[in-house]
C-alpha cells in the first residue's frame, strides 16, 4: 500500500522533506489487521534531478522554437534578395544587354549588387551565429567613427530604400569614437534598420 503521491514530511525544524512511503498490514493469527509498517524514503534528491530534467526538456523545446522561427526568418530573409538578383538576372539573359539603355542597364546591375550584398552580409551573419555558438566568433576590436559607419550604412541600405518605396531620412549628428567590432555593429544596425 503506498500513500499518495507528492506526500511531504514536515520535519522538527519546519523542513518539508518529499518522501515516497509505502505501509503494509501486519495480520494476527486470526488474520484480522492489528497494525501496520509504514516505511519512509528521503527522495529529496530524486525530486531535484526530476526537477532538473523537467527544466533541462523545457529550455530544449523552447530553444528547437527559436530555431524553428529563427529559420523561418532567415528563409524569408534569404530568399528576398536572392529573387531580386534572379529576376534581374533573368531579365538581362532574356532581353540581352544590348536592348537596354545604358543607364537601365546600370541601375539594373546596381540592384543585382545591392542584393548580392545583402545576401551575402546575411549568410555571413548566419556563420557569425553558428561560430558564437561554437565560441569560435572573432571580434576585431578598433576606433570605429560612428558618423562614418553610418554614412556607410545608409550608401549600403539605399536598395532596401528603393525596393520598399520607402523613404529613410538620415539625421546623425556628430557621434563619439567607439572601440568596437565594425563589422558586427554594422549587421546590428542594419538590422534594427531593416526591422524597423
Amino acid at each position: 500500500m503506498e500513500l499518495t503521491d507528492h506526500t511531504l514530511l514536515l520535519a522538527r525544524d519546519g523542513r518539508a522533506i518529499p518522501i515516497a512511503n509505502s505501509g503494509a498490514p501486519i495480520r494476527g493469527k486470526s488474520g484480522h489487521v492489528e497494525g501496520v509498517v509504514l516505511v519512509f524514503r528521503d527522495i529529496t534528491e530524486k525530486k531535484q534531478i526530476e526537477d532538473a530534467l523537467i527544466r533541462a526538456k523545457e529550455a530544449a523545446e523552447a530553444t528547437d522554437r527559436s530555431k524553428s522561427e529563427f529559420l523561418a526568418t532567415m528563409s524569408h530573409e534569404l530568399r528576398t534578395p536572392l529573387h531580386v538578383i534572379l529576376g534581374y538576372t533573368s531579365i538581362l539573359l532574356e532581353d540581352g544587354c544590348n536592348n537596354i539603355p545604358a543607364e537601365e542597364l546600370k541601375t539594373t546591375l546596381r540592384k543585382i549588387d545591392q542584393n548580392a550584398r545583402v545576401l551575402c552580409e546575411l549568410i555571413n551573419m548566419v556563420l557569425d551565429l553558428n561560430h558564437l555558438e561554437a565560441g569560435r566568433l572573432h571580434v576585431e576590436v578598433k576606433p570605429v567613427q560612428l558618423t562614418d559607419l553610418i554614412g556607410e550604412i545608409r550608401v549600403d541600405m539605399q536598395g532596401l530604400c528603393d525596393q520598399s518605396g520607402l523613404t529613410f531620412v538620415w539625421n546623425v549628428e556628430e557621434l563619439p569614437v567607439l572601440q568596437t567590432d565594425p563589422g558586427k555593429l554594422k549587421v546590428v544596425i542594419k538590422n534594427l534598420v531593416g526591422n524597423a
